[in-house]
């Protein structure tokens, strides 16, 4: 009686249970594999595909950090791994690159937090859940290259990146979260998707954004979303009607709020900065128009001050538009001029913002 015991105990040990590799502590449930913990000497890892010809599909047990605190330099999910579990990166400083798998479709609440050594990473499309502080404090990242899979951006997922220059997000994305950027102070460019309707509180809060187009698909935009923004020379453009929000918006911002011809809801003020309507307007008569000292110019008329680049093109059937010139209307009117004009045989241009 006393074996029949012993056996099956180490039986119900082995169905649950927490089991060692080589390099790795894990638990096995429904006959698939949770990674809970490194034990490896450090360098370059592979998150292995199976173990015990078992398949890993998780990397973190939702409690501790896989990684903290060792000297793991980069990490390789395999495609088996479809959840990267809350915490599980978390405080791996010395980790500076992460590659995932094409199957991983939820990074949770947290999961690469305080990760110093990362300087950039990509999400791939497979990705449809982006946890709340995914990649908070990471101090070091400078990229990040989100594919077309997330619909929304969560609360504080990329906050308090310091170094964060270079943002891709794709056409999926038609949320971004509370405090999603908030004070990433190095971001001072980057482009929405025409996919976006909600911008959330402090989304970009105390980046340093010089020009920023918003689509005309956002409806809604959220207390501090853009404040203090630090630049004063600012220009926020909106490529469509009025979106809903409160005079909080911009707040501690300087610049303007313009808007298309045609847009509906504009007053005078938005979000707490005055509105102008963008209309400039090349002038195609008059002595200004034409050759002069072998350059073909022309007057730029419209609102005081606003900034506009002029882009060039030498067939409009498929356009390669590249920028001439970046202007200001002092005064509301500015001559422009093309030296280089003589090396096409025809050249065209548009007029938009920065």
């Amino acid at each position: 009686m006393k074996i029949n015991f012993i056996a099956l105990f180490v039986a119900i040990i082995a169905a649950i249970a927490w089991e060692a590799d080589a390099q790795f502590n894990y638990v096995t449930n429904n006959g698939a594999i949770t990674i809970t913990l490194y034990t490896g000497s450090g360098g370059a890892v592979v998150i292995p595909g199976t173990i015990n010809n078992r398949q890993v599909t998780t990397i973190g047990d939702g409690i501790h950090s896989v990684f903290a605190y060792t000297s793991v330099s980069s990490v390789t999910v395999t495609n088996n791994v479809t959840l990267i579990q809350t915490n599980a990166f978390q405080m791996a400083s010395s980790i500076t690159n992460v590659i995932m798998g094409t199957n991983v479709t939820t990074i949770g609440n947290g999961a690469f937090f305080y990760c110093n050594g990362l300087t950039s990473v990509k999400i791939p499309s497979s990705v449809t859940n982006l946890g709340i502080w995914a990649f908070e404090n990471c101090n070091n990242l400078n990229s990040v290259i989100i594919s077309n899979g997330p619909t929304s951006i969560a609360q504080g997922a990329f906050e308090d990146c310091p170094n964060l220059t270079n943002v891709a997000i794709p056409n999926s994305v038609t949320n971004i979260g509370e405090l999603a950027f908030g004070n990433d102070t190095s971001l001072t460019n980057i482009k929405l998707p025409n996919s976006l309707t909600i911008i959330g509180q402090f989304a970009f809060g105390s980046c340093d954004l010089t020009n920023l187009t918003i689509p005309a698909s956002v409806t809604s935009i959220g207390s501090d979303a853009f404040s203090e923004v630090f630049s004063p020379a600012s220009a926020f453009y909106f490529a469509g009607n009025e979106p809903s929000g409160d005079s909080t918006i911009f707040s501690g911002d300087n610049g303007n709020v313009y808007y298309l011809p045609g847009a509906t809801g504009w007053g005078k003020t938005f979000g707490g900065l005055f509105t102008v309507l963008w209309n400039p307007q090349p002038q195609t008569s008059g002595a200004s128009f034409g050759i002069h000292s072998n350059q073909f110019g022309f007057n730029i008329t419209g609102p005081t001050n606003i900034v506009l680049t002029v882009d060039a093109c030498t067939n409009l059937a498929n356009p390669i538009w590249q920028a001439v010139q970046t202007i200001t209307l002092n005064g509301g009117s500015y001559y422009f001029s093309d030296s280089q004009w003589t090396n096409y045989h025809v050249r065209f241009y548009r007029l938009r913002s920065p």
